[in-house]
Parts: C-alpha cells; sequence; structure tokens
C-alpha cells in the first residue's frame, strides 16, 4: 500500500530538477526531457535507479511537508 502511495506521487509539470542536487547529473538530464508525470513513471524510466527514486522523491514531497508544518504552526498560535 506504502509502495502505490509512492508511486503514485505526482510530479508538478512545472518542476525544476536541477534543483535536485543529489540527483546524478544523467539522471537530471533524462527526467528533465522526459518529464514523467508521477514518480511511478520515473521508475521506468532507462538508467533511473532506486536511489534517484529516493532524492527524487524527497524533493516533490518537501513542499507538501512545509506546508503541513505551516499549518501546524498557525494552528498552535
Amino acid at each position: 500500500e506504502k509502495q502505490r502511495k509512492v508511486q503514485s506521487l505526482n510530479i508538478p509539470d512545472w518542476f525544476d530538477y536541477s534543483i535536485c542536487t543529489q540527483l546524478r547529473h544523467e539522471a537530471r538530464d533524462k527526467l528533465s526531457r522526459i518529464k514523467p508525470r508521477d514518480i511511478g513513471q520515473a521508475s521506468r524510466v532507462s538508467g533511473i535507479t532506486p536511489s534517484d527514486l529516493a532524492v527524487l522523491t524527497m524533493y516533490v514531497k518537501e513542499p507538501e511537508k512545509r506546508s503541513i508544518k505551516a499549518n501546524e504552526e498557525l494552528g498552535n498560535r
């Protein structure tokens, strides 16, 4: 269930792969060219490794984590 949830995590059209400094250069280039819609599609790109996917997932989830934290902080005021 958890894996299916991660696989369906959407990657915004405007996502800038160049900010993912931990991604290998080859992965950044390929993902920038192909522009996968979600992590599942990115996982099927030739040459993309599980570690690339872990880094990508972290970057895609980051804005989500920030908004949750901001909402929690606002609720505590």
